[in-house]
């Protein structure tokens, strides 16, 4: 009797507390209130069942605008279980009447997945259980009495184009014959004037050899190698034209004619065309290469009878090969520098030791 009496006064007690929720003093939040959680954790769980079902009754019946649901209808944000205290007693040893509850059993540690790996029904939201990596499938096996195979032989590269040789070729003095027009030109012109015979003709500038003999002389030759058809009515050199062709004709050989115009060029340049395309024909003329400077010029060999050639490049991309002429017939050669008496002479090996030297064969 004792007990039911008691019990009855704590659901009274219950029931005022629950109505002055409304007027809870506390600033905070009502289901956060530090004063009515003290007072809620000593209430047994039988009461509590049945405060819950008279409130909800009460609720039903004349909500209130002021008035907050109970703790155990309104969770948190944070949801926690209310903390126990040490005077708190479980509902079966409340109705029973045993001492106070023992410490409370601590939860088993939910089992964490190891790094890298995914516990069973984890994944993206809505998907099922993460897909396993497709292992790369593996071939099957060879039968046993199978000989083994032989290496794939590896493809040939295909071979690179044949060098080919170069040769540039002066025109004055190599393939037209300027020493003996000028001085049939000059005798010609002024036959009482001393003259320079061929055989005595020295240096590469013949105005500087006639101005040597008398100052005047040298202007009045430099005029007679500008005068019109000067450059046309050279004769060739003997067997120049029929060497020319033949190298061209050589396999993996090219043909230039490289050739200085003077500054007075009104009448060389185009005379110099026509000579070529008399001499070897309309499609030679693309070979015609004009300039100052040889030295600028690429090539592997160069024919020319200047002694000496300088220019921007003091290494050239081609070797002098000395074409003989009037002039430096008494001019000589220190090796490794090599002379072409004249085009009836052994040209080919020049020629042909050339690209050995090149290609290596």
């Amino acid at each position: 009797m004792n007990n039911d009496s008691d019990t009855r006064l704590r659901m009274a007690d219950s029931l005022s507390l629950l109505d002055s929720e409304a007027e809870c003093p506390c600033p905070e939040r009502e289901d956060e209130c530090p004063e009515r959680e003290e007072e809620c954790r000593e209430i047994p769980r039988e009461v509590e069942c049945e405060n819950e079902a008279a409130v909800s009754r009460r609720a039903a019946s004349a909500p209130s605008k002021t008035s907050a649901p109970s703790k155990t209808n309104a969770p948190s944000k944070t949801e926690q279980p209310p903390a126990q205290s040490k005077t708190a007693v479980s509902p079966s040893q409340t109705a029973k009447g045993t001492g106070p509850a023992g410490p409370p059993a601590t939860p088993k540690p939910s089992k964490i997945p190891e790094a890298g790996k995914q516990a069973p029904g984890e994944g993206a939201p809505g998907e099922g259980a993460p897909a396993q990596a497709a292992q790369p499938a593996l071939p099957p096996p060879a039968p046993a009495n199978t000989p083994p195979q032989p290496a794939a032989e590896p493809e040939d590269e295909p071979e690179a184009a044949p060098l080919k040789l170069r040769v540039l070729i002066d025109m004055d003095g190599v393939l037209a014959d300027f020493e003996a027009a000028a001085l049939k030109l000059w005798r010609e012109t002024y036959p009482s004037e001393p003259f320079v015979p061929l055989e005595e003709r020295r240096g590469y500038h013949i105005k500087a050899q006639y101005a040597a003999v008398r100052e005047d002389l040298g202007e009045k030759m430099a005029n007679l190698y500008t005068t019109p058809e000067f450059f046309s009515s050279m004769e060739p050199i003997p067997g120049a034209v029929e060497a020319v062709k033949e190298i061209c004709n050589l396999e993996n050989t090219e043909v230039f004619i490289c050739t200085v115009s003077l500054r007075n060029f009104d009448n060389c340049l185009p005379e110099k065309y026509d000579w070529v395309r008399e001499k070897f024909g309309p499609d030679f003329v693309d070979r015609i290469i004009i300039c100052r400077d040889k030295t600028m010029i690429r090539g592997h060999l160069l024919i020319d009878d200047k002694d000496t050639i300088t220019g921007l490049l003091a290494k050239p991309s081609w070797e002098h090969v000395l074409m003989t002429s009037y002039h430096n017939k008494n001019l000589e050669l220190l090796p490794p520098r090599k002379r072409l008496d004249s085009w009836t002479s052994d040209w080919k090996s020049i020629i042909e030791n050339k690209r050995k030297e090149l290609t290596g064969k």
